[in-house]
């Protein structure tokens, strides 16, 4: 109590208090500040603000706990400091409450059973309540719990739940195991992607299924006796339209522009990219439509052909990026202002696979499109995007990965899929359909009637004449900034010529100081060797336990200089299920080859599932394929779970 004459607004300020002066009925006593602070939230202004802020489903865990702390308010329970003076102030069977000096906790439940402090319950305080509102924030982080559950017939699983309580995944009774959408059982896998599964026909045929339901290729049982052709096919329209923006601007005699990114099958007067002209044409007969091919060798556009005069209408220009023989990156690098920057693009048209190596999996192409794709399309923020999944060869099978690449990309961005590998399929691959009858096994004949004619009116002209809806295309992920799984991904921190937490392969190091895009420094490798040279870091422990049974995907930042001429492999991702003594088969199926994307900045993406007993997951940089003292810059490296690429936090 203060001494007499003095009063308590001359007091000094305390960082915390214990209780307060109060009165209830004309009766003056001290209130525990745990106690009002919980009737407070309980009913009034605060506890309104409280429920706009968090939702009911943290506010009736609130209200419940307020019931209880009010019933523990009101009754004789003591409040003590130590259980020894909870014992001391209570008999056999009766309870007190022990005071916390934690800030998430209330106060702690005790009974007195025969002259022992049993613990009942912690209860924790509104503050640490509160704080659970904030969960959602924390989606991105990995955070992984098992608990039993029951399902749907009342059988026990093993479930795993995210830190917000709900199951991402389980294993069933029969020992089957799904985890975030990645099903693995006795009939079969199935993935967000894909499913492959027997089905079930004697002769042992294996078919791929979207998560559709649509069957996108099958396989005999002995791949030797497959024709290739006439399986059902997928879904020939593309939606969502990506050509909405661009007929809406033409309709309101606006210009508006196509740029094509392709390879030879798209490329010259004669085949079905010059033929978008025609569909244009046959919608709106106003519209002036002009063709500007891309010149290899000035590296440049030609001058633009008038495909179509018009009646007065806005101009629509055909920009094709067509050249023979190359992959999507060719003009990657020095040359992308040139081939993607002169004009704002409306609808932007990725047409590659043919050159990529069939012996990827669906994986590496469909990271390839997606990497690649989303370079161009940032470029183009306003664009409705189309991927076309290339028509399959006549002469073998070789095409099914690229067209499920194609496929997956399309549908992990919500890019409109011009699906011509599922068009030739479903005609059984016709020979007339090829240039030359078919002597020509890859590119799609350009005589009326052909195989050219067929992709333009079947799947380019619908485009053009039914544009019924926005596309749903999510912007690039790529623009997206978030928590890297990686240590040092931004190559900022080294011990001697080494960047930290990472290790060497076949090639030496130095800070490169003069080529970067973000710290101030990027890490130049040079080649020591005739072999593949990268950076590489290893994972183990709880963060590749908690990317079991997931896709995972990595995105490097490089630099490939002019003067390396050597292949650059890509990025890869590799898995071990024995303690790092043995590595599965690399992810890493694809280069940037001799001629592309040098002299500026790549995005080199992959994507992998990690096998549901991994112990261990290594990440490699792109690096050289082959050939000493050969150079590759990379600016930062990142990983995220999921399918799609993600640039960091910096």
């Amino acid at each position: 109590m203060a001494a007499s004459g003095e009063r308590t607004v001359d007091k000094s300020y305390l960082d915390a208090v214990d209780d307060l002066l109060g009165h209830s009925d004309n009766t003056v006593g001290r209130v525990a500040v745990d106690l009002l602070s919980t009737r407070i939230a309980a009913a009034g202004p605060l506890a309104e603000a409280l429920a706009a802020k968090v939702g009911t489903d943290v506010t009736d865990a609130l209200d419940t706990r307020t019931t209880i702390l009010e019933a523990e308010s009101n009754d004789a329970r003591p409040s003590v400091d130590t259980t020894a003076e909870g014992i001391a102030a209570t008999s056999t069977g009766q309870e007190f409450r022990l005071v916390s000096n934690d800030l998430d906790v209330a106060f702690y439940r005790y009974r007195n059973e025969a002259g022992s402090a049993v613990l009942i319950e912690t209860v924790p305080s509104v503050a640490a309540l509160v704080a659970k509102a904030d969960a959602a924030d924390l989606a991105s982080e990995i955070d992984v719990r098992s608990a039993l559950i029951d399902s749907a017939d009342g059988t026990e699983m093993v479930g795993f739940e995210d830190q917000n309580g709900y199951v991402q995944g389980y294993i069933q009774g029969d020992g089957s195991y799904d985890v975030l959408e990645v099903y693995f059982g006795t009939d079969g896998i199935r993935t967000p992607l894909y499913e492959v599964y027997d089905d079930g026909i004697e002769d042992g045929r294996v078919v791929h299924i979207d998560k559709f339901g649509v069957v996108l290729q099958e396989y005999p049982e002995n791949p030797a006796d497959a024709s290739g052709g006439g399986s059902e096919p997928a879904v020939l329209t593309a939606q969502p339209n990506a050509t909405y923006g661009l007929l809406r601007k033409l309709a309101g005699d606006q210009n508006a522009n196509i740029l094509v990114c392709s390879d030879s099958t798209g490329a010259g007067t004669d085949r079905w990219v010059y033929k978008i002209s025609d569909a244009i044409a046959a919608w709106d007969g106003s519209v002036r439509v002009e063709y500007r091919a891309w010149d290899d060798s000035a590296k440049n556009y030609a001058t633009a052909i008038v495909v179509y005069a018009g009646s007065g209408g806005a101009t629509c220009t055909i920009w094709n990026a067509a050249v023979a023989g190359r992959q999507l990156y060719y003009l990657h690098g020095e040359h992308f202002d040139a081939a993607y920057g002169q004009t704002a693009a409306d609808w932007l048209i990725i047409n590659h696979g043919h050159n990529h190596d069939h012996n990827w999996t669906p994986e590496v192409h469909a990271a390839i499109l997606i990497g690649g794709g989303q370079q161009i399309a940032m470029r183009h923020p306003y664009a409705g995007v189309s991927i076309v999944a290339q028509n399959p060869r006549l002469d073998n099978t070789q095409g099914t990965n690229r067209s499920l690449g194609a496929q997956f990309a399309a549908r992990s961005m919500g890019w409109s899929l011009v699906d011509a590998f599922s068009l030739f399929q479903q005609a059984g691959k016709p020979p007339a359909w090829y240039d030359d009858d078919g002597t020509d096994p890859i590119h799609p004949s350009v005589i009326e009637g052909g195989g050219d004619d067929e992709i333009v009116q079947t799947l380019i002209a619908p485009l053009i004449s039914n544009q019924i809806s926005l596309s749903q295309a999510r912007d690039p992920t790529l623009y997206d900034r978030v928590r890297n799984l990686l240590s040092n991904g931004l190559l900022s921190d080294w011990t001697a010529s080494v960047p930290d937490d990472w290790e060497l392969v076949n090639c030496t190091s130095a800070e490169e100081t003069t080529i970067y895009e973000t710290a101030a420094i990027s890490a130049r490798l040079t080649n020591n060797t005739a072999t593949g040279a990268q950076l590489r870091q290893t994972m183990t422990g709880d963060k590749v336990r908690a990317l079991r049974g997931r896709y995972v995907t990595a995105a490097f930042r490089a630099w490939i200089p002019t003067a390396t001429t050597s292949g650059v492999a890509g990025t890869d991702i590799k898995s071990s299920s024995d303690g790092g003594a043995t590595y599965g088969s690399s992810s890493r199926g694809w280069s940037v080859t001799n001629t592309n994307g040098r002299g500026g900045w790549l995005w080199m993406c992959q994507s992998a599932l990690i096998p549901a007993d991994a112990t261990h997951i290594q990440i490699s940089s792109p690096g050289q394929n082959i050939g000493a003292a050969m150079d590759i810059i990379i600016d930062r490296g990142i990983l995220v779970p999921g399918s799609l690429p993600k640039d960091m936090e910096f």
